[in-house]
This record gives C-alpha cells, structure tokens and sequence, in this order.
C-alpha cells in the first residue's frame, strides 16, 4: 500500500507542484490550502508523512503553532514531518525544537530530487529509526543556508 502524505500550503501550484512530483513516485498524495489547523484535524487524515508549509504552521485558531501542537499530541507526536520554508532565519531559530522532534526541513526553492529524497528518508526512518546521518544532500543549516535540511 502506498504511503499517505498530506501536504499543506497555501499555495495552490505548489501543491500541485508536490503532487505532480511525489504521486509518479507512488505516493498517495493529499494536498489542502486550508482546513487543517489543529493537531486532531491531522491525526483524523491518519497520514504517513506531513509536509507543512513554515507560514501555515504558525497561522492557527489556537495559541499554539500547529507543528508544536503535532509533536506534543500523543496521536500525531510520532508523525514524520517535513517543514517547507523559503526562511532561513526562521528555521535557525527553531533549530533545537526542530532537532529534537527530528522534523526535516526543506528550503524553498528546493531540488526534486532533495524533496523525493527527504520524503523517502523520513519515511524510512519512521519505520526503522536510526542514529543515521541526513542523506545524501541534505545537511543542518548553516550560512548561506543550502536547499535542503534535516534537523536530527
């Protein structure tokens, strides 16, 4: 069965974007500019891998930021997530939470290949965590910030 991602941003061709390159990969791709603003709105998708937009984790109704609420609801702590992000900036400051919860991060605008490879690389490590470096590509952020990141 292919594995179910949810992608959430708020922009409509980069949704279609992701979809037009992670489907041919065999992903079964979700994609949403709105509707998902809470930690339970997410665990009902029962996705295998969130791609969330940096700007849309910060808009929600609560006070909490919804990738905060992710990783401190018991249901959806555990769910690989990608965090998409054209800044930098906001990405350093984040980088302990972001460690620590082992969110990868991908900058915009990013390579096709840095996304398949992170989905895939996230999606492994969900099945068999390990104490791996990033892979091939993919490195902790550091100025001037490269493409693609992975905050282990």
């Amino acid at each position: 069965m292919a594995s179910r991602l949810l992608v959430l941003d708020d922009e409509p061709d980069l949704l279609f974007l992701y979809q037009l390159i992670l489907e041919p990969e065999g992903y079964d791709v979700h994609i949403a500019a709105s509707g998902f603003e809470q930690a339970t709105d997410i665990e009902h998708m029962q996705p295998d891998l969130l791609i969330l937009d940096y700007h849309m984790s910060q808009r929600c109704h609560s006070e909490e930021p919804l990738l905060r609420q992710l990783k401190a609801y018991p249901p959806t702590s555990a769910l690989p997530v990608i965090l998409c992000t054209a800044d930098a900036h906001a990405i350093a400051e984040q980088e302990d939470f972001l460690r620590a919860h082992r969110v990868g991060v991908l900058l915009k605008p990013f390579a096709i290949a840095d996304l398949v490879a992170l989905v895939r690389h996230m999606l492994q490590e969900a099945i068999e965590p390990t104490a791996s470096a990033s892979p091939p590509g993919v490195r902790l952020p550091t100025p001037p910030a490269p493409q693609t990141v992975l905050c282990e």
